[in-house]
C-alpha cells in the first residue's frame, strides 16, 4: 500500500504485514515515511 508522508510529500510503502500488525495493536497507519518518523523521534532524545 503507497502513502504519502504529510510532512516531505515523499512516497513511501506500508507491507500487508505491518498494515495486519496495526490492526492487531489497534493503532493508525503512519502518516510520515520512515525518515521523517526518525527525525520526530530524536527531537525527543536528549543526547
Amino acid at each position: 500500500m503507497q502513502n504519502t508522508c504529510k510532512k516531505c510529500a515523499q512516497q513511501f510503502e506500508i507491507t500487508e504485514q505491518d498494515k495486519k500488525f496495526y490492526e492487531q495493536v489497534k493503532i493508525k497507519s503512519p502518516t510520515l515515511c520512515p525518515d521523517c518518523r526518525v527525525q520526530r523521534r530524536q527531537i525527543f532524545r536528549n543526547d
